[in-house]
This record gives C-alpha cells, sequence and structure tokens, in this order.
C-alpha cells in the first residue's frame, strides 16, 4: 500500500514537471523567449494564452508548419513561423488605440467608438515572427510541443 501511494506522488510530480516543460516550450516556440507569460485556458485541448494571444494548438496543421530565418540589419535574426488550419489556430488580441485628446481623435471617438476597444481578431492562418537568431531551438520547441501533449491535425492534402 504504501509504494503505492509512492508511485502515485512521483507520477503527479513528473506530469507536473511535463506540464511545466511543456508551457516553457510554448513560450519559446511563439516568442523565442524563455520568460514570455503562458497560461493554460484548457491543457487537455491545448489551448493557451501567450502573452495577449490564445492559441489553439490542436486545431493548427502540423504537418504546414513552416519556418524561415530571416535577417534585419536594424532589428536583428528573426523566425517566421507560419501556421494554419481549418478551424481557427490563434486569437489575435489588438489592444485599443489610445484617444490622446486631440481633434481626430475626438471625431474618431464619436464615429466609432469601438476604435478605442480592445479587439480579438481569430485567425485560421497565421504568420508569427520570432525574435531569435536560435532557428533549431524554435524547431525543437515546436517538435516538443507536438510529441509530449499536443496532437494538431494532418492536412487534407
Amino acid at each position: 500500500m504504501r509504494w503505492g501511494a509512492i508511485f502515485a506522488v512521483f507520477l503527479s510530480l513528473t506530469s507536473g514537471a511535463r506540464a511545466d516543460t511543456l508551457t516553457e516550450a510554448i513560450a519559446f516556440a511563439v516568442t523565442g523567449s524563455d520568460g514570455a507569460k503562458v497560461a493554460a485556458v484548457n491543457q487537455a485541448q491545448c489551448i493557451f494564452k501567450v502573452e495577449n494571444d490564445t492559441y489553439y494548438f490542436n486545431n493548427i496543421y502540423v504537418d504546414r508548419i513552416t519556418f524561415q530565418l530571416r535577417q534585419n540589419r536594424i532589428y536583428g535574426p528573426s523566425i517566421e513561423i507560419e501556421l494554419h488550419g481549418k478551424l481557427k489556430v490563434v486569437d489575435e488580441y489588438s489592444a485599443p488605440a489610445k484617444n490622446d485628446g486631440s481633434p481626430i481623435m475626438m471625431e474618431m471617438a464619436q464615429r466609432r467608438p469601438d476604435f478605442f476597444k480592445p479587439h480579438i481578431f481569430p485567425r485560421i492562418d497565421h504568420t508569427l515572427s520570432v525574435s531569435s537568431s536560435e532557428f533549431e531551438r524554435v524547431r525543437r520547441a515546436w517538435a516538443y510541443i507536438y510529441a509530449n501533449g499536443c496532437t494538431g491535425q494532418k492536412s487534407p492534402f
């Protein structure tokens, strides 16, 4: 009986560590940073909020994820990651515009009051630009996500 309890504690500890590693992989895969804020919205369905955007990892066509290293003289290296799905793959957050009290902003407030509210844009196709020179590490983070928790989808063609 005692060994069963010890084994149960061990399993809960290792699954907790696995969940932590999954969220760390998601943070790095989406942002290129180890310190990005990630919250599980529904871990069983692989829905995670990364910074302000919500990602639906099980909706992504894993066989269509592409990676391309870009060089920019001003901003440095980045990695473009293309995501596609039949259902939404991300809810992209757009911060509200700031009303600085200028005449043009006052007119905009009268014409379109929703202009100054945050918006969420669902995307079935999405291109991430990850600021990082660690191309292979980003690819490994995406591979880890789909080998350790998320299933994704297979493209029909």
